[in-house]
């Protein structure tokens, strides 16, 4: 389960793994019937009141233009597992950010999405979606910015295989 620093001194979770991917996947399927139809309002519906006030449905047709250009078929994610990164957490506004991609292909499904809570309920308050190429497979703790990296040793004449293990490093 994904929490909050003080739920997780009182164990109690802001939503389960299995919610965070049913809520990223019934707002993306929302997405893509808004995107397929050219309809924006149920879509908008299903937001907060705040994101209401700054968005109409006419307002949501300009912003996902690009993404209804690209004719992207959004409904695999139906099935598909998504990866969260960085796992589900509540920011300090108090938002639920659900934040990764879905490893689709030939082009990945790429999210950033908040959610508030009312009334005990999440509701979508920030949507971000994009479809791109994925990279190669790469190791999620891969760091941005460091000392080089030793240079390897020469080959042995005797094949091993490699366990990886030391290339992860604790932050």
């Amino acid at each position: 389960p994904f929490t909050t620093m003080a739920q997780q001194q009182t164990k109690r979770p802001a939503v389960s793994a299995v919610q965070a991917t049913i809520m990223v996947r019934a707002t993306l399927v929302a997405l893509n019937h808004a995107n397929r139809t050219g309809n924006y309002t149920v879509l908008r519906e299903l937001t907060t009141p705040g994101f209401q006030r700054a968005n109409s449905a006419a307002r949501l047709a300009v912003i996902f233009n690009d993404l209804r250009q690209k004719n992207l078929d959004l409904s695999p994610v139906v099935v598909l597992r998504p990866v969260f990164n960085p796992l589900p957490f509540v920011n300090r506004r108090g938002l639920l950010v659900l934040k990764g991609h879905f490893p689709s292909r030939p082009l990945g499904v790429l999210f950033t999405l908040g959610f508030a809570n009312l009334n005990g309920r999440w509701v979508l308050h920030v949507i971000g979606v994009d479809a791109k190429p994925l990279r190669a497979a790469a190791p999620a703790s891969k760091p941005q910015a460091g000392p080089k990296p030793k240079p390897k040793p020469k080959a042995r004449p005797k094949a091993r295989a490699k366990s990886g293990k030391g290339d992860l490093k604790k932050r």
